[in-house]
């Protein structure tokens, strides 16, 4: 029996590749935007949720407005 018909009839399974289990909600962030979910990894715990990391996004785009306005004029 040649190395080819061994293969056909018992061919290899496939290994599936095992990920690392989420921990304290990484699950939940997977489904966030880019941005928001940089925020929330990154905080260092303050940003639980979504609706935290909007409100932070949002704070810092008006500080940053504030601070070129400020700087501008």
């Amino acid at each position: 029996m040649g190395l080819l018909d061994e293969y056909d009839k018992n061919p290899p399974t496939p290994v599936k590749s095992a990920s690392p289990a989420p921990t304290d909600g990484e699950d939940e962030l997977e489904e966030l935007p880019g941005m928001i979910r940089w925020m929330a990894r990154h905080s260092g715990g303050l940003i639980k949720n979504k609706a935290q990391a909007n409100y932070a996004v949002i704070g810092i785009v008006i500080a940053a407005l504030i601070f070129l306005f400020y700087n501008i004029f």
